[in-house]
């Protein structure tokens, strides 16, 4: 469907379940996407999205959608300004022969509640993300609350090959949110950012930044993950005192994880994998005695500062 205007505004609860058309299959495998999906959204590289939940919705308006194709949108293929409960599951954005990129795959913005992406209770829940030139999923709603689960982020559905978004995600002064046992890598910055003061109690947990569901090398081209201008209370890996929720952080370009010098307190990196980054693992970016925390974080040692 090549699409030159945007659908109407959803402004109720809504559901698109591209599942029905005859030909459809779920994928059948975390971490990569062998679905049949039958439908394609086409924006031609000019119109700014497939789907909006508009400011104007009320707060219980909630839009689903599966099984679907996005490519081409200048803005993005999914975009949440209101509304609460979304859930966008199983479905492709990007990566589709002869289109243009989207600018980003979902957005969840404005006064829209935790909306989820992807999911944990079958594989067919999978999306793939690619190729999107602003991030492959934005998040700066102020409520927050968001969940990003089991996504295949900056590869083709082979979960091996390239196809980089310019960030994986990218969090913007939104709370409460959590990424999930999601694949992603070759990103032309970083895999994950996190910006902004309101960006506080960010869940990062079980997943792959820098490798392919193969393990393959598909390092982002900046960090890891990034910690930037205020961003606070992130939990990357295990809570305090917990051992679960290791991150696999490998090949990326830069640290494995930045905090930078414009990062906010109580953020927490801990138990988790890192190989093969191309700067320092754990980069906290603060001299002169991060050389010190690097150490001890690598050998579990306790530092004093005198």
């Amino acid at each position: 469907i090549n699409m030159t205007t945007p659908m109407l505004d959803i402004t109720g609860k809504v559901t698109i379940d591209a599942r029905t058309q005859n030909g459809w299959n779920g994928n059948t495998e975390y971490g990569r996407s062998d679905a049949s999906l039958c439908i394609v959204l086409n924006g031609s590289g000019a119109t700014p999205h497939a789907f909006r939940v508009p400011a104007l919705a009320s707060s219980n308006a909630r839009l689903v959608v599966h099984g679907m194709m996005f490519a081409g949108f200048t803005d993005a293929a999914i975009r949440l300004e209101n509304g609460s409960n979304h859930r966008i599951s199983g479905n492709q954005f990007g990566a589709v022969p002869f289109t243009a990129n989207n600018a980003s795959a979902v957005r969840v913005t404005g006064a829209s509640g935790g909306a989820t992406i992807g999911g944990f209770d079958d594989p067919a829940v999978v999306n793939v993300i690619a190729g999107s030139s602003v991030a492959g999923v934005y998040l700066d709603n102020t409520a927050g609350g968001n969940t990003v689960a089991n996504a295949v982020i900056g590869f083709q559905p082979d979960g091996d090959t390239q196809g980089g978004n310019a960030i994986g995600v990218y969090i913007f002064n939104s709370p409460n949110n959590s990424l999930l046992y999601n694949y992603i890598g070759f990103s032309g910055s970083n895999g994950v950012t996190i910006s902004g003061a309101a960006s506080s109690n960010t869940t990062l947990q079980y997943n792959s930044i820098g490798t392919g569901w193969l393990g393959n090398m598909a390092g982002n081209q900046g960090a890891g993950v990034g910690v930037v201008f205020a961003a606070n209370n992130s939990t990357i890996g295990a809570p305090l005192l917990s051992s679960y929720g290791r991150n696999a952080i490998f090949y990326n370009g830069g640290p494995g994880v930045w905090i930078s010098p414009s990062g906010g307190a109580g953020n927490r990196v801990l138990a988790n994998s890192f190989f093969e980054n191309q700067n320092v693992d754990i980069d906290l970016a603060r001299p002169p005695i991060r050389r010190a925390i690097r150490a001890a974080v690598r050998t579990g040692c306790r530092t004093t500062r005198s």
